[in-house]
């Protein structure tokens, strides 16, 4: 009998040491947030995160999209990278050319929709999005996100539509993704 505790428990030790899976900062927490016109945000859902990996015209390419919401609002964002098509995005900044960030409303019943784009509708100002990918592995990615976001047109009526809105802080973590291969 005490042999038999003793290697239960010694399996239980085991088990305890090595059988959760976490990140290498120690949690294996998922979310993502940011701060939206200085207010803090969460999701509670995520609709789809999905990496694209592939060949087209002989170029190697891959991207990830994301998109999140809660009853309020919705975040969308999006990396893309030339040269590479592992199934994983390089850890590095995205700028220019290669991301994209909207934030839209909920308005009605689960519909929404986005007045905002990465530049003035008049083109005066360069996008200063950015979407930084800190870590890709193991069907999951994270990274950071921020940028400033211009109104099209005159706003939605009824919504509370400032010309400008500024994303900060923004983080997505440990977000399981979709791996596509075209």
């Amino acid at each position: 009998m005490k042999k038999k505790t003793v290697s239960l428990g010694i399996l239980l030790l085991i088990v305890s040491l090595f059988g959760c899976s976490t990140d290498s900062d120690g949690t294996s927490e998922s979310f993502i947030k940011a701060k939206i016109g200085g207010v803090s945000w969460e999701s509670s859902t995520i609709r789809y995160s999905n990496l694209l990996a592939g060949t087209i015209g002989g170029e190697n390419g891959q991207s990830y999209d994301l998109s999140a919401q809660d009853e309020n609002f919705r975040v969308e964002l999006f990396a893309a990278e030339i040269g590479v098509s592992d199934g994983c995005m390089t850890n590095k900044e995205y700028t220019a050319d290669f991301n994209y960030l909207t934030f839209l409303y909920a308005v009605d019943g689960g519909t929404y929709v986005g007045v905002y784009a990465i530049t003035p509708f008049d083109d005066s100002e360069e996008s200063d999005v950015i979407v930084n990918v800190t870590s890709c592995g193991d069907g999951k990615i994270s990274g950071t996100f921020s940028g400033t976001l211009y109104l099209v047109g005159d706003g939605l009526i009824g919504f509370d539509t400032p010309d400008i809105i500024s994303i900060t802080e923004g983080e997505f973590k440990n977000v399981l993704f979709d791996l596509h291969n075209f």
